[in-house]
């Protein structure tokens, strides 16, 4: 353009240059003008450009600069973007066709695809589901008539009802003999009952020699007495009507065999016998009878490492030993500690049962034991009571 202006002619170097038109374009999007080149064919042979472009032409004044774009306002701020989707509802709701009637036929034909894709859904699932066992009425009431029976067996051993529960669990180990859990508790009913039986004769038997033992003191055949009512606690240790006729029995017949004894030394006295010329060793027959009255001895003795319950022992009616297995120990913190037990009693010598009883609370031991032995009067046993902790037996010897 400076080229052109000059009134030279503009050298083409490049080949864009040979375009008839430029058209530029800024980042601005400025506006262009389209200049077309004085020598060209379509130039106006008229225009000042081209007067000017000649060689020898005359000067023409150059037309004043064209007008400048005029300059653009300040930038439109966009909308929001909630704005514009509403407007584009606005606009579709506004637009001719959305209040244009829908064809029926087009809405039936939507209607059932609609139904015809719900249909083929739910067939779909139901044909993907498993197929439900048949119920087998017999078992179901077999299981229902077992849990019956379990809960009514139960509801009886709760009440104390030994025989009845075992009734009910014998019923149910036949409809399930394969339950191992029934068997083990019929089993251990059936030796509850047994040991209830064995009780019941026992009582009976206790009785019966109660009965026995007081008709004989009732009649002051004490002798015969003591060893009925003797035979009656050994069976039933519980008893303390056979405990009460036993002790009296025990004081009445020492009390006889005093005054026997008394007579027996009065009449010796009157007859003026004295040991004076008696042979050496020969004893008179009252010597014999303080022999006969002189007490018997026992020393109980017991070493444990139990730290609470208690020993207990009777010999006959009389109870020898009853003594705490523990001790307390501390100053500020009291503790139990094992206790080594040795003890010493005397009662009239007799033939009858040693029992001794060994209960701990905390390890659940009841134990009971029986031993029959002769105490001769002036007679002095021990009694060693062991417990070894291996095995968990407790071991008796009396000499």
């Amino acid at each position: 353009l400076r080229a052109v202006l000059r009134g030279e002619k503009p050298v083409k170097s490049e080949p864009i240059l040979e375009e008839e038109t430029i058209i530029t374009r800024d980042r601005d999007r400025l506006p262009t003008i389209d200049m077309p080149f004085p020598n060209s064919a379509d130039a106006d042979p008229n225009s000042w450009m081209t007067q000017a472009a000649k060689p020898g032409g005359e000067a023409i004044a150059v037309p004043p600069s064209l007008p400048r774009p005029a300059a653009r306002g300040p930038r439109q701020p966009s909308l929001p973007i909630r704005e514009k989707f509403n407007q584009t509802f606005t606009r579709v709701r506004t637009h001719p066709g959305w209040r244009s009637r829908i064809s029926p036929y087009l809405v039936a034909i939507i209607v059932g695809l609609l139904i015809a894709s719900l249909g083929g859904a739910v067939l779909l699932i139901q044909r993907q589901k498993p197929k439900l066992a048949l119920v087998d009425q017999g078992a179901e009431q077999r299981r229902a008539r077992e849990r019956q029976l379990r809960e009514e067996g139960n509801a009886l051993l709760r009440q104390g009802r030994v025989h009845e529960a075992y009734a009910k669990f014998e019923q149910l180990n036949k409809m399930a003999p394969a339950s191992p859990a029934v068997a083990e508790i019929v089993q251990k009913l059936d030796a509850i009952r047994q040991k209830e039986e064995i009780s019941k004769q026992q009582i009976a038997f206790a009785k019966g020699k109660r009965d026995q033992g007081i008709d004989m003191v009732n009649q002051r055949k004490f002798t015969e007495a003591i060893a009925l009512l003797q035979e009656s606690y050994t069976a039933n240790p519980t008893d303390d009507l056979t405990m009460t006729y036993l002790r009296l029995a025990q004081v009445e017949q020492q009390k006889a065999d005093a005054e026997k004894m008394a007579k027996d030394l009065a009449a010796t006295n009157r007859a003026g016998t004295g040991t004076a010329g008696r042979p050496p060793g020969s004893t008179t027959a009252a010597d014999s009878r303080v022999a006969s009255s002189a007490p018997a001895q026992l020393t109980t003795s017991f070493a444990g490492p139990f730290t609470d319950g208690y020993i207990m022992v009777k010999v006959g009616g009389d109870t020898v030993a009853h003594e705490n297995l523990y001790e307390e120990k501390g100053r500020f913190i009291r503790r139990n500690v094992p206790r080594a037990i040795s003890v010493t009693s005397r009662f009239p010598p007799r033939d009858a049962d040693v029992q001794v009883w060994v209960v701990v609370p905390s390890l659940k031991i009841t134990e009971h034991h029986a031993i029959r032995h002769n105490f001769k009067p002036g007679s002095g046993q021990k009694l060693q009571v062991t417990f070894n902790p291996q095995t968990k037996k407790f071991d008796y010897q009396l000499n």
